[in-house]
């Protein structure tokens, strides 16, 4: 048995370090093609603890010489799994993944016979871009992990059962020799998963023909194409046209999806084209049908759409501007811990992670930002960067606003400080954002909570109670649900 390589330690694997913008980019970049297909998905992103990455270089042995990984490195430091809802979207997702980043993913798949059920694994090796692998820092173990990253595609049912055998199988399991009851046991239970899967697809289709033979045309696009629609309903004028031609609505209930959902995927627009059954029919009938029909109805539907947003817009033309309501998010009040630094390296330290998270954020912005804290000002349209660098005084301020790159009229706004009290170093944080106070708020989008660096300064500092015995920390729950409080 060969000796461990003396550079997998602990030690060295802990120096690895993601930062934020790789899981903020990679994610917003896939999950903006999902959203524009329509997809019923979940998405969860991971970097390997230490722990296992170190017990992987262990085992594959990465580099050695006379070995089957003498030309390998570690491929998944960073990990994205997508969770799909439809059994038939992932050979689909798998195939339009592959067109998003500079070079194909390298896929391992299950493969399926007719004598063993086998848990669906479809997992792509991806390249990082380079701007994001530039930004992780790796001093000891370079030449044994690569810049790549690893992307699952799952179903629903599957999710569960692959973080059980996972561990029970992949890192010593009760299901090998000997043991063929419980094996064969466990390949009834992936039977019985698999055929969830075809089930829930068969029983929407079985659904939608229903909805074919009754003449409910909203219904039956919906349960077809099963895409993420708005509750906007079919519009009469096609309504009336699929009543009148029931072959023409048959066409739409057999056309295959997978065109369909590759011309949402691939669309370039900033947004795409909204889900509703409406402009599904729309693009189908552009892909196949073509029935003039169709298209003089929705002409007729853009010329009255039109005709109504042009009156809407004339009623407010003359409108005073007015101010916008603030929504708070996220509020803390605390002190940072003194017990292991003195206040000025603990002063120099907070401060660095703040700025930090300013710099990684707002510097393609503003492109004249200081190396490290310091007094700074500028502003650009959409965009604030206002600090305060007090060294002698012990007193830092921070404040940045920020459009919202999903919600129109919604800005947002962070707020730092940290200052001497006494012998103390009072730490204070807000997030919030501002939109038109009588405008509906989407709640489900609030996604920017509470800032990393005080989830970093906490970490790495400490943080103490206030006078109060307890630290003044307030989540505003309501706007939004704890549990969909996201780190940013």
């Amino acid at each position: 048995m060969n000796e461990v390589n003396e550079l997998f330690t602990k030690e060295n694997v802990e120096k690895i370090y993601v930062p934020d913008i790789v899981k903020d980019d990679l994610l917003s970049i896939i999950e903006e093609k999902l959203k524009k297909a329509g997809f019923y998905y979940r998405v969860a992103y991971r970097v390997k603890a230490p722990d296992s990455m170190l017990d992987k270089l262990i085992l594959k042995d990465y580099r050695r010489p006379g070995t089957e990984n003498q030309d390998k490195k570690m491929q998944d430091l960073i990990g994205i799994r997508i969770i799909l809802y439809y059994a038939d979207d992932v050979e689909i997702v798998k195939n339009f993944l592959d067109t998003i980043f500079s070079m194909p993913g390298v896929w391992n798949t299950t493969e399926a016979n007719e004598y063993e059920f086998r848990a669906m694994k479809i997992n792509g090796i991806f390249k990082l871009p380079g701007y994001l692998s530039k930004t992780i820092v790796n001093p000891e173990l370079g030449d044994y992990v690569d810049d790549t990253f690893e992307i699952q595609v799952r179903t629903n049912s599957f999710e569960g059962w692959h973080e059980i055998e996972h561990d029970m199988r992949y890192k010593g399991s009760a299901f090998g020799t000997g043991n063929e009851a419980l094996a064969r046991k466990m390949n009834s239970i992936l039977a019985t998963l698999e055929l969830c899967d075809d089930s829930v697809v068969g029983l929407i289709e079985d659904l939608g023909h229903q909805h074919y033979k009754d003449r409910k045309w909203n219904y039956m696009l919906r349960c077809h194409y099963r895409l993420k629609f708005t509750r906007e309903p079919l519009h009469p004028y096609i309504e009336e046209i699929f009543d009148e031609d029931t072959e023409l609505a048959k066409k739409f209930y057999k056309f295959k999806r997978e065109p369909l959902l590759r011309q949402l995927w691939d669309n370039t627009g900033d947004k795409g084209p909204e889900i509703t059954v409406n402009n599904i029919v729309k693009i189908v009938n552009q892909i196949g049908p073509e029935d003039e029909r169709l298209k003089e109805a929705f002409v007729k539907i853009e010329h009255e759409k039109k005709q109504e947003t042009e009156s809407v817009a004339k009623r407010r033309r003359f409108e005073p501007f007015k101010q916008l309501g603030s929504f708070m998010v996220f509020k803390a009040d605390t002190y940072i811990d003194l017990s292991n630094l003195a206040m000025p390296d603990a002063f120099r330290k907070a401060t660095g992670y703040i700025y930090s998270w300013v710099k990684s954020r707002y510097e393609d912005v503003f492109t004249d930002l200081p190396e490290s804290a310091e007094t700074y000002v500028n502003a650009e349209p959409g965009y604030s960067v206002n600090l305060s660098y007090d060294a002698e005084n012990v007193y830092f301020s921070e404040k940045t606003t920020h459009l919202d790159t999903k919600i129109p009229t919604r800005v947002w706004i962070s707020e730092a400080v940290i200052c001497r009290e006494g012998d103390r170093l009072k730490f204070t944080v807000s997030n919030r954002y501002a939109e038109p106070a009588d405008r509906y708020r989407d709640n489900e989008n609030v996604l920017f909570s509470r800032p990393n660096f005080f989830g970093e300064i906490a970490d790495n500092i400490g943080s103490r109670q206030t006078d109060t015995g307890i630290m003044k920390m307030y989540c505003f729950q309501d706007l939004i649900s704890l549990e969909r409080l996201q780190t940013i």
